[in-house]
């Protein structure tokens, strides 16, 4: 019964949050890790989503990455400081 609680409980979470899972990467999968510095350069510079709050609307994060911030998350102190992430 346990597993299929936690399985249920998994599926609720990824559909409320828009969660899609990639079963089998291509080569185009990979684009989102190719870094280009003059358009990283002037990106940077040009700044759009000071003009738009809502520029951002979408984000990719590794699983790792998700560890890690709802591991830090959950041992924060009384303090938490909220930064930029950026990679």
């Amino acid at each position: 019964m346990e597993g299929s609680s936690s399985t249920i409980a998994r599926k609720t979470w990824e559909l409320e949050n828009s969660i899609l899972t990639v079963d089998s990467p291509d080569s185009t999968s990979d684009n989102i890790f190719y870094y280009d510095d003059t358009s990283q350069t002037r990106f940077q510079q040009e700044k759009p989503w000071e003009n738009d709050p809502h520029y951002f609307k979408r984000v990719k994060i590794s699983a790792l990455a998700l560890l890690k911030m709802v591991v830090h998350a959950r041992s924060g102190g009384t303090i938490e400081i909220m930064g930029l992430m950026q990679g």
